[in-house]
């Protein structure tokens, strides 16, 4: 059934008392905020022009565009934008995304504390949101060699942007080593080879992190 056929035997409040919220179509849901129709047009007819709006050019709702809808006054239309801007907020709020270097330490902090080496792969999409973190590689304390085959290889999984790559010294002493470093430039050059750019590299412990960015190593 599609979000403008309405079962005309049951109103939206009524069905949504015997079936639950998620029963209720795109059409019933606008139904509901908005509440009454006018002489012309019933609540119903109001919200199946709102939800097809809303489906085939969400980018242009605006106040102006809503009080262009017959039956949609200022406090119809107040009531819809604070519900769609309700929901950006909190899908925004819902994803993680890498800003600075404490926010890829807060998303590693697991692997932080662990006493082998373990490597994290963070994709991310053009937003800089994450898309996926994994770890990719146990090994001992001594050593995290990780192939850049194996890292592109989820990165285009993922269709990934960018990447940030994250992994631990057990022993507590962040300052990289001579083969992280080594091992971190080559991995730089082939995501500068596929369009994969690879935004930082972290060296975290339960005491803090090293940042290769910062440090101009990246």
């Amino acid at each position: 059934m599609s979000d403008e056929k309405i079962i005309p035997s049951i109103k939206p409040r009524e069905k949504l008392k015997l079936l639950g919220i998620q029963s209720l179509s795109m059409t019933e849901l606008l139904a509901l905020i908005i509440q009454v129709g006018t002489s012309r047009k019933n609540v119903m007819q109001i919200s199946g022009r709102l939800a097809k709006i809303l489906k085939y050019e969400p980018d242009k709702i605006s106040l102006k565009r809503l009080l262009s809808i017959e039956g949609i006054g200022f406090i119809k239309a107040a009531k819809i934008l604070a519900v769609l801007e309700l929901v950006k907020r909190l899908k925004a709020d819902s994803e993680e995304s890498i800003v600075r270097a404490g926010d890829i330490y807060k998303l590693s902090f697991n692997i932080a504390k662990k006493r082998q080496e373990h490597f994290m792969l963070i994709t991310l999409n053009g937003a800089s949101c994450v898309i996926k973190k994994r770890i990719i590689f146990v090994g001992t304390i001594n050593q995290s060699l990780v192939h850049p085959r194996e890292i592109f290889h989820h990165a285009i999984k993922d269709r990934a942007a960018s990447i940030v790559l994250v992994h631990n010294h057990p022993s507590g002493d962040t300052n990289p080593s001579k083969d992280d470093i080594e091992s971190t430039l080559k991995i730089k050059k082939v995501g500068e080879l596929i369009g994969i750019e690879v935004l930082e590299h972290l060296i975290v412990s339960p005491n803090g992190y090293f940042s290769f960015y910062k440090s101009g190593l990246i």
